[in-house]
């Protein structure tokens, strides 16, 4: 299911020693979908490729709400952790 929507992201710079700060901008024409892992609960979040560089997730059960905004590079190593197993359920 794909939805389209606004949302403000708050935007940190990356954790690597750099100042962290917040950027408010809207993300009108994002196109955002939930995983296909994702089950029929309501812990899911929803991703949107945001140009050819970042990605947007946001929390499924607040769509008008916060978005996190990351570089596709990031996101990309991100995933490949989760599917390697590198978190697990408590």
């Amino acid at each position: 299911m794909r939805h389209t929507g606004r949302a403000t992201v708050e935007r940190p710079a990356a954790a690597d020693g750099k100042e962290i700060r917040a950027v408010n901008y809207e993300l009108p024409g994002a196109q955002w979908f939930k995983s296909s892992h994702s089950g029929t609960a309501n812990e899911c979040v929803e991703v949107a490729w945001l140009g050819d560089t970042n990605v947007g997730v946001r929390d499924s059960k607040h769509a008008a709400g916060p978005a996190l905004v990351f570089r596709r590079t990031d996101w990309a190593a991100f995933t490949t952790w989760l599917g390697k197993g590198g978190a697990t359920s408590a």
